[in-house]
């Protein structure tokens, strides 16, 4: 091949290997709680018209396992099950809402469950073999919806809840988080309150470090989004602990055994 020749198809190729580069990325990572909990051959025992739950709570947090991690259509496992975030990550956003909730007047006793002992799908019968292996009460199940877009457009998402729909936006090099708290009564297979934390994070980067700066970028939407999350985990404990109280929560009364 004549040497000019050579050149030119060096140029080609080096800006073919650029524009692949440089292509629009949508970036998701998502956890789903209904589906956790949509145990189809699951029978549901007959509760109680009032739910008796001991205060404060001896309580279990857990991430909600499996989920998963795409580039487009491109699902990208990180585990052999697949799952939403890694273990190290779910392992420094548990420890986030430790601090938030461990000295709580309502938290007796606050255990870390690790994701990897739920099993997807699971439902409830899951939930109570969990909890009676951690001899815990109340599961609080940690849900997570994560968007990142490089491409310069507005965009949005729906991430149902086991309240509702939640619509999250965002915009070119956006990391927006959304993560879902609810905690259930296990036994009884009640949700007693929830809440949610969310968080936006703008940055710009440079093709060449674009991929470095969306996993910074996803790492700090998480931690801001939990920390939010314990926040309102707080309130909205207060909240039902005072519907209790005045008896606008008619299907629950607390007890304090040991």
């Amino acid at each position: 091949m004549p040497g000019p020749l050579k050149g030119h198809l060096g140029v080609i190729l080096g800006l073919g290997l650029l524009v692949g580069c440089a292509v629009p990325a949508t970036i998701q990572r998502q956890s789903d709680l209904l589906a956790y909990l949509s145990r189809k051959d699951e029978q549901a025992p007959a509760r109680p018209a009032v739910v008796r739950v001991r205060y404060p709570m001896k309580v279990g947090v857990a991430f909600v396992p499996g989920g998963s991690a795409r580039v487009g259509d491109v699902f990208r496992d990180q585990s052999q099950k697949g799952a939403a975030i890694s273990l190290d990550q779910e392992s420094q956003l548990t420890a986030i809402l430790q601090r938030h909730l461990l000295d709580r007047p309502w938290v007796r006793e606050l255990k870390v469950i690790p994701s990897s002992y739920l099993q997807p799908g699971g439902g409830f019968t899951d939930l109570e073999r969990v909890a009676r292996l951690y001899g815990v009460d109340d599961i609080i199940l940690v849900s997570l919806s994560q968007m990142q877009f490089t491409d310069p457009k507005w965009f949005s998402w729906t991430y149902w809840t086991v309240v509702g729909a939640y619509t999250i936006k965002g915009d070119k090099n956006d990391t927006s988080t959304f993560v879902d708290g609810a905690v259930f009564h296990v036994s009884d297979r009640i949700l007693l309150f929830r809440a949610d934390g969310s968080s936006l994070v703008k940055g710009s980067t440079t093709w060449a470090n674009r991929d470095e700066g969306l996993r910074r970028n996803a790492r700090e939407g998480l931690s801001l989004a939990v920390q939010n999350l314990g926040r309102r985990l707080e309130e909205a404990e207060a909240t039902f602990r005072a519907e209790v109280a005045e008896g606008r929560r008619k299907d629950v009364e607390f007890f304090d055994g040991k």
